[in-house]
């Protein structure tokens, strides 16, 4: 009850959750953070990574709002994605939105799990010099392709489905 209106809770670990607050505040936290969603949420304002930390997408919605180009923009570090819950969706709705996660030269993705829909834009694109690894979760667009790669892909699970253009 006394996190009803947070979005996020981060700690040491999952079992070790010791703030709450915004998704952009858990990221600002230390490296190696554990941070998990706690209510369905609409992101006003592109959320930044920096380091190495892992969000628990915990069976909540993740929307973007505002029209931002991308919920999540990892301009370095690793970020690992998981939906402990099962359920979990990130998307991005808006006219004008890009991707959900963008992935800057030099930084990882891992994605395990969840939902991923773009509507407009691809749901994640990496730049050269990156890596991203996913192991599972459905990826869609109703407009552009699923996943723009200029790095490292490996995929060894997950479902990927194209409205318009190519998936990977």
């Amino acid at each position: 009850a006394q996190w009803t209106n947070q979005q996020a809770a981060w700690g040491t670990d999952e079992n070790h959750l010791t703030s709450v607050g915004t998704l952009s505040q858990a990221a600002e936290a230390e490296d190696g953070q554990y941070i998990k969603v706690l209510n369905d949420c609409s992101i006003t304002d592109t959320v930044y990574i920096d380091k190495d930390v892992t969000l628990d997408l915990n069976g909540k919605t993740v929307t973007e709002g505002n029209n931002i180009y991308q919920i999540f923009y990892v301009k370095s570090g690793t970020l690992t994605l998981t939906d402990s819950a099962g359920g979990a969706k990130v998307e991005c709705l808006g006219e004008n939105s890009g991707e959900c996660i963008y992935v800057s030269s030099g930084a990882k993705l891992t994605i395990h799990g969840g939902r991923f829909y773009s509507a407009t834009g691809s749901v994640f694109q990496t730049d050269s010099g990156t890596e991203a690894l996913i192991t599972g979760g459905d990826f869609s667009t109703s407009h552009n392709y699923v996943v723009g790669n200029d790095g490292k892909l490996t995929v060894s699970g997950g479902n990927f489905t194209a409205g318009k253009w190519f998936a990977i």
